[in-house]
């Protein structure tokens, strides 16, 4: 989903936007975009692999640990990354101004509770969600992974992704290219881990089609950010790559 419909989202807005923007090509900070490819590139691409044989449990908990310690690599080299002197903040903490504080200075004891918060709710809809992805699956006689495959990225990643539709409006664009290259790094590492640690990780066809169509269009971003330009087309991309995704599942006989 976000190495292909959401990438073709962002495409879509570039044009409906150009008028706005005064522009249709977005402007995005190469670096950091090739970053975060790099870290995400070969991760999924032995995840991808490891889902084609028979591992035993210990190399799964020793590829989950290692997931976790990359991603935590990651986030300590976005964390030194100074912030833009001209960066500024749109607004504060919500929690803050429930209580009646500046959500520009935020107390810690609310930033705790919003995230606390926060955490507590997707939790309880993820289980909501998986219970009810489980029981359609019956209904509708399919696989529940191959349902997977289908509703929870819908369900889950693209609405994110409308922050992205929102920054390429305001333009944006780094902060649209990051929202999703970023997530994809977390995406290959942390629910991975957990994929790794309590399930064999045995990839269906249908899944190791998903993956092989991620690695492909993820590795044409990553060449086409030769520059601070990153044209449309690379973007609609991910939307012909999705229509592949769809037809390929069809034909393995999953929808």
């Amino acid at each position: 989903m976000l190495s292909t419909l959401a990438m073709f989202v962002m495409g879509v807005a570039a044009l409906v936007y150009r008028k706005r923007r005064g522009r249709i090509a977005l402007h995005v900070v190469r670096e950091d975009a090739r970053r975060d490819l790099t870290f995400f590139l070969p991760v999924f691409l032995v995840l991808v692999i490891v889902g084609t044989i028979d591992v035993g449990p210990t190399i799964r908990y020793a590829l989950a640990a290692a997931l976790l310690l990359i991603y935590a690599r990651y986030t300590i080299v976005m964390l030194r990354l100074k912030r833009d002197a001209d960066t500024e903040v749109d607004h504060g903490l919500y929690f803050e101004s429930f209580f009646r504080g500046n959500p520009m200075k935020p107390r810690s004891w609310t930033t705790a509770a919003q995230v606390i918060f926060g955490v507590a709710f997707i939790i309880v809809g993820a289980k909501e969600f998986v219970d009810q992805v489980i029981e359609f699956s019956h209904h509708v006689n399919l696989n529940p992974g191959v349902l997977s495959l289908i509703l929870s990225p819908l369900a889950t990643e693209l609405p994110e992704k409308f922050n992205s539709v929102i920054w390429i409006r305001q333009r944006k664009d780094h902060l649209a290219l990051a929202n999703i290259t970023g997530a994809m790094v977390f995406q290959s590492c942390i629910p991975v881990a957990l994929g790794l640690a309590f399930s064999p990780w045995h990839l269906s066809p249908s899944e190791l089609l998903a993956g092989a169509i991620a690695l492909v269009t993820s590795t044409i971003l990553y060449f086409n950010l030769r520059d601070a330009e990153l044209g449309t087309p690379t973007l609609m991309v991910g939307g012909i790559a999705y229509l592949i995704f769809l037809s390929g599942v069809a034909y393995l006989g999953g929808l």
